[in-house]
């Protein structure tokens, strides 16, 4: 199963078709990938996508992308953090939680970065958490951010929930610490229970 979350620099129509030319990308490179494609693989596919594009952006414009390959035979996940948010990952088994480390730049800052692969084995009821900026970032009337902290907590007290109960909980938390602040960035979350 392939996961990708993004997030663009700016918005507006630029932002816009700076998502879509790395989606295009992203959707021509992935067709033939398979959990067996063998080490490298997701790195030589975000590779392409950054040369792909680097050319073509202004110099405010990048991309941050996390990238995921998950094998559920095996139940490792192989990924390409490009910048983005760190995921987390909390084990039952044991209670703790950890961010997946990220190894690579923005996409297209620098044309000829070398993105590699980090795989990560996960267990049976493992939760795993992707979102943009947009979550940890959120806001309040005071310029306070929720901040990964804040996240983590939430995700501690609910770890027994299913994943939506969970990312519900998340939103909730998000909207009660912003209160009437508006909101100022785009806000991204998914949940994935390892079985």
């Amino acid at each position: 199963m392939g996961i990708v979350v993004a997030d663009v620099a700016g918005k507006g129509m630029s932002a816009a078709l700076v998502m879509t030319m790395a989606r295009a990308v992203l959707r021509s490179q992935v067709g033939h990938l398979t959990s067996d494609s063998g080490p490298g693989a997701l790195g030589r596919v975000v590779t392409e996508i950054n040369n792909t594009i680097s050319g073509d952006m202004n110099e405010d414009e990048f991309i941050t992308m996390f990238f995921a390959l998950f094998d559920g035979r095996t139940r490792k996940l192989s990924y390409v953090d490009s910048g983005h948010t760190k995921p987390i990952v909390f084990h039952r088994g044991n209670g703790k939680h950890e961010l997946l480390k990220g190894n690579g730049i923005a996409l297209g800052i620098f044309p000829d970065y070398d993105y590699q692969d980090i795989t990560v084995d996960l267990s049976p009821g493992d939760l795993a958490i992707f979102y943009t900026d947009g979550v940890t970032e959120a806001m309040n009337l005071k310029h306070e951010l929720l901040g990964i902290d804040r996240v983590l907590e939430v995700v501690s007290n609910n770890s027994t929930s299913d994943p939506q109960e969970l990312a519900q909980a998340i939103y909730h938390r998000i909207s009660q610490f912003v209160g009437e602040a508006p909101q100022h960035d785009d806000i991204t979350l998914m949940v994935a229970e390892i079985l």
